[in-house]
């Protein structure tokens, strides 16, 4: 019998592969693209990185093309070559996303992640569309089988990979074996990324009719939706209305955060709804019925309030990206709310149909939530200068006269807020040098933000410290012109690449065959110090003269590129000739200047 099961096994585990050819290689070349990331420690390398999105991308794609093909009847050549169009659409997109680090801001990120969404709501219902008849039933028993799925894959995953990680610590333990930790990273890559994809697409149904006539329905989900979820939704619905009748006595506005809180409510209000969808008609259930009619009804006046709270915000502050989506959510908990109290139907395939499409458009177009948040706050950001003087010629300029704080603060979040979308090409008109030119591949992802924000910065006569140019503190940020992590060692042993930031208070280790070093940055005394493995120190890089060097340089600039040369400093003792080469260094000149933090590549040479 075990034999026969484990055959058994064996070719349900080949009929998942025919049947989703396409979704397990995304999964497996995910978990490929990891563990190389990770063995070959390139985890910060963007082709990698931009490939293990499309490949993760490529699971929620794909399944949808497999159900869209099913819904319509696809042969076997026209499968594929959706399978072959779904391909070439990830391979454009690789191609389009950005090639530096770039990638990681949060418009390519949050982009992303709607599409994913958006996949996996089109996944919902992608064997519905179009259908002649409803099907409701089917589509519920569909959902809740794919859910259920998600949870098992999930927790066998889960399990699967915490007793091969008991195993391997305990033999590592026992028997004193040299076991990377990458490998339980690997291990859990391709779990998650294979097994797990895999066990998910094994339980998949797919016959409409079979499904439409299931009465499937978990008794423990009923008791779980009627006694715990709904009532904490009317409670939760109690405290709504009593805030509301709260700010209406006071007459005064909402607080933002009520915004979340309603959406909050409102979704997990709607999931329990649709929880106990399949037995509103059973007998002893018609209580649901007249509870789903008062919650929709319910729902209209917070509509109200979420509208007036996060209107107010708007009026405020402009639109961002967050803000748009609350406000979009208000409109679609509207048009929900009014669809299930007028419509006689109540379809609920409606919900995730108009989620994918509100999901989905929003995410490109000056439409968009990244269109309009950027020409709204473009808008408020040149209202601002223009307030103050501070645009001329249709340029940026400083101004000249003194700056109230909260100005200059608000011009600070308005760059800010360009800068840490890597977006400030956008104002690239009004200003007198090329942003462009300052995205490189190899640059640190904080540079990307940090340096074209501090010149945008000093062009208007702002710090990007909370201070004015004419303070006596100024931190500016200087960086070599030919940057570059392609190193010579030419007169040198070894080369190593060393990063500081504030608040280091151990060294950093490196060895190399017999050679062990440990570099510890000293901020007290601005000392860079060498050491050996027995923690001596056998040489130093006395930073202050630099320091002192580059203070005739700064000008009253907050950022600034000089030649390597300016940017380097050699010492060398009776032991050791070592070479420090920056590539970037932020320091904040006062009283007693310091270093905020640097990088960029030790040179060490052993003197014989």
């Amino acid at each position: 019998m075990k034999l026969l099961s484990l055959e058994k096994l064996i070719q349900e585990a080949i009929q998942t592969v025919q049947k989703y050819p396409f979704e397990i290689l995304s999964g497996l070349v995910a978990a490929l693209v990891g563990i190389i990331a990770l063995e070959t420690e390139q985890q910060d390398n963007i082709a990698l990185f931009n490939l293990g999105r499309c490949a993760v991308w490529g699971i929620s794609l794909f399944f949808c093309i497999t159900m869209l093909s099913r819904r319509f009847e696809l042969s076997v050549s026209s499968r594929y070559l959706a399978y072959l169009g779904g391909l070439l659409f990830l391979i454009l997109y690789f191609y389009l996303l950005p090639q530096d680090s770039r990638v990681f801001g949060l418009i390519s990120g949050l982009r992303y992640f709607l599409w994913v969404l958006s996949t996996h709501l089109l996944a919902s219902f992608a064997l519905f569309v179009f259908e002649k008849k409803q099907h409701l039933n089917a589509f519920w028993q569909y959902n809740q089988a794919l859910f259920l799925r998600f949870l098992m894959s999930f927790l066998y995953s889960s399990f699967l990979y915490m007793g091969i990680s008991i195993a391997l610590g305990s033999i590592q333990l026992l028997f004193a074996a040299d076991i990377s930790w990458k490998l339980y990273f690997s291990i859990w890559f391709l779990l998650a990324g294979v097994f797990n994809t895999w066990l998910f697409l094994a339980g998949v149904p797919d016959d409409v009719d079979e499904l439409e006539n299931t009465q499937l329905y978990p008794r423990g989900l009923k008791i779980f939706t009627q006694y715990v979820l709904l009532p904490l939704v009317t409670l939760y619905l109690c405290i709504l209305y009593l805030y509301g009748f709260k700010i209406l006595l006071e007459w005064s506005l909402p607080k933002g955060f009520v915004t979340y809180l309603i959406l909050n409510f409102s979704i997990a209000g709607i999931f329990s709804l649709l929880l106990i969808y399949p037995i509103r008609e059973e007998e002893g259930n018609r209580w649901i019925k007249i509870y789903s009619q008062g919650y929709y009804l319910a729902l209209l006046p917070l509509t109200v309030l979420l509208f007036v709270a996060i209107g107010r915000r708007v009026y405020d502050y402009g639109i961002t990206e967050a803000r748009y989506f609350v406000l979009l959510l208000a409109f679609w908990l509207l048009g929900i709310a009014l669809y299930f109290v007028i419509s006689k139907t109540k379809n609920i395939k409606v919900i995730p149909i108009s989620l994918f499409l509100i999901f989905f458009l929003s995410s490109f177009g000056p439409w968009g939530a990244f269109g309009l948040s950027e020409q709204s706050q473009k808008n408020r950001l040149i209202n601002v200068l223009n307030e103050n003087g501070m645009i001329k010629d249709g340029k940026f300029v400083p101004s000249k006269k003194s700056l109230a704080p909260e100005v200059s603060d608000e011009i600070k979040s308005l760059v800010n807020f360009f800068a840490d979308r890597y977006n400030l090409a956008t104002l690239q008109p009004y200003l007198n040098f090329s942003i462009d030119s300052l995205y490189q591949k190899d640059m640190k992802t904080f540079m990307l933000q940090s340096l074209p924000e501090s010149l945008v910065l000093q062009q208007v006569g702002i710090t990007n410290n909370s201070e004015n140019l004419a303070s006596e503190a100024l931190t500016v940020n200087f960086m070599t012109k030919e940057n570059s992590n392609l190193v010579t060692i030419s007169g040198y042993d070894y080369a190593l690449e060393y990063n500081f930031y504030g608040g280091q208070t151990t060294g950093t280790t490196y060895e190399n065959g017999d050679a062990t070093f440990i570099v510890h940055f000293v901020a007290s005394t601005n000392e860079l110090l060498i050491k050996n493995k027995e923690e001596k120190v056998v040489a130093k890089i006395r930073m202050n003269t630099l320091i002192e060097e580059l203070q005739k340089e700064e000008n009253r600039k907050t950022a600034m590129a000089l030649p390597n040369g300016k940017m380097q400093i050699i010492e060398e003792n009776n032991q050791y000739k070592i070479k420090l080469q920056l590539r970037r260094v932020d320091i904040r000149f006062d009283k007693k200047s310091a270093i905020n933090s640097f990088d960029g590549y030790l040179h060490i040479k052993k003197i014989k």
